[in-house]
């Protein structure tokens, strides 16, 4: 398929927004895009109505396999407003040359009153709460070490801890089982011995 003809669908989470007027929690919700791609794409959001709304980098780019939370706030809440149905359209765009692959549109709502305490835990809607603690999660996974890296290390360590058993040379005049070319030097094993603690403390420092 060719750039002229690729399309892609959005992937848009929650695919509607509802604010309530009582509920001064919810006129700040959190909108998820994700990008499950192999390549970078740009992302663009539109609000019909844009003097009732605002979004938080309304604009920019995703990573593959990356996601963006975007802030949208409601500036309006009143109750002349209530019930009418507004309209967010997201544009996926190419990150060279800026055509659109795809596009998805996210209603919103407002509605009169307080939002329902049944459905404090409902992921319908997300709270600027729920906001931070994302990007503290993301902070936090950037932080681990890539596993392919953790598990050459622990390769590298057990690999250490044997040359460590091993006789040093100035055993040699005791009998031993083990070839004398495994016998290690009492220098080789001091070296390795501090790479190793550097190891160690590299795998058990917390993220």
């Amino acid at each position: 398929m060719s750039l002229k003809e690729r399309s892609i669908p959005v992937f848009i989470y929650p695919t509607e927004l509802t604010f309530y007027t009582g509920s001064q929690s919810t006129h700040k919700q959190l909108l998820t895009l994700y990008n499950p791609y192999d390549f970078p794409v740009r992302y663009q959001v539109y609000a019909n109505t844009t003097d009732k709304y605002g979004v938080v980098d309304p604009k920019g780019t995703i990573a593959p396999h990356s996601y963006v939370d975007l802030l949208v706030r409601h500036n309006a809440p009143f109750q002349s407003n209530c019930h009418s149905r507004d309209k967010f359209m997201i544009t996926m765009q190419d990150a060279t040359t800026s055509q659109i692959l795809g596009k998805r549109c996210v209603l919103a709502t407002l509605l009169p009153g307080e939002k329902d305490s049944s459905s404090v835990g409902d992921d319908s809607s997300h709270s600027y709460t729920a906001c931070e603690s994302s990007h503290l999660r993301e902070r936090s996974r950037s932080k681990e070490p890539d596993p392919s890296v953790k598990n050459y290390f622990i390769i590298l360590s057990v690999v250490f801890i044997i040359v460590l058993i091993l006789p040093t040379k100035c055993d040699e005049n005791e009998q031993s089982s083990i070839p004398a070319y495994l016998h290690v030097g009492v220098a080789i094993k001091v070296i390795v011995a501090y790479v190793l603690g550097l190891i160690t403390m590299a795998l058990l420092k917390p993220c």
